[in-house]
């Protein structure tokens, strides 16, 4: 497996006061973008080459919730630790 380096940013994500009380009243904030679209695409190459990985049916890569333990076939709902 080969993963390239993230992609170098300067993304800076900003939440203002406004966002921090709405959040403490609410228990959630809605953010827009946390992230550039390139480290986006990095992280869905990172994400497919984890789960072309050989299953091994144990919780040590790609496994799926839905699934008995032990399960070796394609995740239907891959999980990734």
């Amino acid at each position: 497996m080969q993963i390239k380096a993230p992609p170098k940013t300067d993304f800076v994500a900003d939440i203002t006061d406004e966002d921090v009380a709405f959040y403490k009243e609410n228990g959630y904030l809605v953010c827009g973008m946390m992230t550039t679209a390139e480290e986006l695409d990095w992280l869905a190459d990172v994400y497919d080459q984890l789960l072309a990985l050989p299953r091994t049916g144990f919780l040590d890569s790609a496994f799926d919730l839905m699934s008995p333990y032990g399960t070796t076939e394609p995740p239907r709902m891959g999980q990734l630790l």
